[in-house]
This record gives structure tokens, sequence and C-alpha cells, in this order.
């Protein structure tokens, strides 16, 4: 892991007033296409209660829209900006159990192993600490899935951190079995680490 950019802009009043405009807000989503979403989807068993961190509006309600036909997940939200919960809430096109907004490197505030899977699609390039956050998804959930640009394919002023597949290896192995692929013509790489 390599830092990219010293200042970080990744402030909860930068992200709430991004939220607080749908034009912004949805600017977001434009990249996502079908191989990353798809690379998501398999590793969500059925009968599953999903957490995604740093929901927002961003690549996981994607992954839950292309699931739609699927009653049997049971989905929770948590984010850092209570701008984004608000937009979620309001615009979501798929049913949440419960949103919530929370400090996305804060303890969460859920038992260990509550959830089936807990992810965080493309956050962690974002995070000062990215290490807080898988520690808390791999305490939370019995499996965890994590999505970040492939070193610099992928690049706004928004990251702060590079990474590449030796990275994501290393920050979830600790926690379980781990495996990664890559997806979208090399742009993302998605970890999943089945954890102890």
């Amino acid at each position: 892991m390599k830092r990219i950019r010293e200042a970080n802009k990744n402030t909860q009043q930068e992200w709430d007033q991004i939220y607080s405009d749908p034009e912004l807000a949805t600017r977001w989503t434009q990249w996502f296409d079908g191989s990353l979403v798809e690379a998501v989807i398999r590793h969500i068993p059925k009968g599953t209660k999903v957490l995604d961190v740093g929901c927002g509006v961003g690549f996981s309600e994607y992954v839950f829209q292309k699931m739609k036909g699927r009653q049997d997940l049971l989905l929770y939200g948590l984010d850092s900006s209570a701008k984004a919960v608000e937009y979620l809430r309001r615009h979501s096109s798929v049913v949440w159990e419960g949103i919530l907004h929370w400090d996305v490197v804060t303890d969460f505030p859920f038992r260990e192993k509550a959830f089936d899977v807990a992810m965080a699609c493309e956050i962690l390039e974002h995070l000062e600490s990215p290490e807080a956050l898988v520690k808390e998804l791999a305490r939370v959930g019995k499996r965890m899935i994590v999505t970040v640009p492939n070193k610099l394919e992928v690049d706004t002023e928004y990251h702060i951190w590079e990474f590449d597949e030796s990275d994501v290896l290393a920050f979830l192995s600790p926690y379980g079995k781990t495996s990664i692929e890559i997806a979208r013509n090399n742009c993302q790489i998605v970890g999943v680490c089945e954890c102890k």
C-alpha cells in the first residue's frame, strides 16, 4: 500500500456536500460495470445478512439492484456521512433493514459475527486508517468482501492510497482464508476473506 496524496479531501463535510446534491452524488456511480458487480455477487450466498460499510449511493447499491430478485437478503448499511444516509433512505431502489450514520473507522455497534457478509466497496482508498475498517469488518462479518482500485488504474483526487493485489492479500489474510480476483479490465481488485 502506497500513499499517493498527503492531503485528504475525504472529510465528513466534503461528503455531506456531495450527497446534498443528487447530481454530484450520482456522479460517483458512473464507472460501475457488470464485471465488478458480478465479481461481488458471486460471493454473497443465499439467505445472507449483509452489512455494507460506506454504503452512500455507491457501488453496493448497484450490486443490490442487480440482486433485486433475491428476497432472501437482509441488507444493512453504515456510512459516516449523514447526508449519504439520508440520500440512500430517500432514493434507494432496494429494501434496507436498517441504515446507520456511523464513523466507519470506529467500533461498529454490532456484536461479533453479526453478519454473514460484511463488505466495503471502493472505500479503503479514501481512509486515513483503512486497517481499522478491515479489522471491524472481520470482527462483525463471517465473510468479508472489499473492493479497491488496482493501483492507479482508477484515480480521483479523493484517493489517498494505492493498492495492488499483494496489498489486499496482506490486509485480509490475517483474518482468515483469503482470495482475490481482478475485475473491470484490470481496474479493480476484489478481495474475499472467510473470517476466523
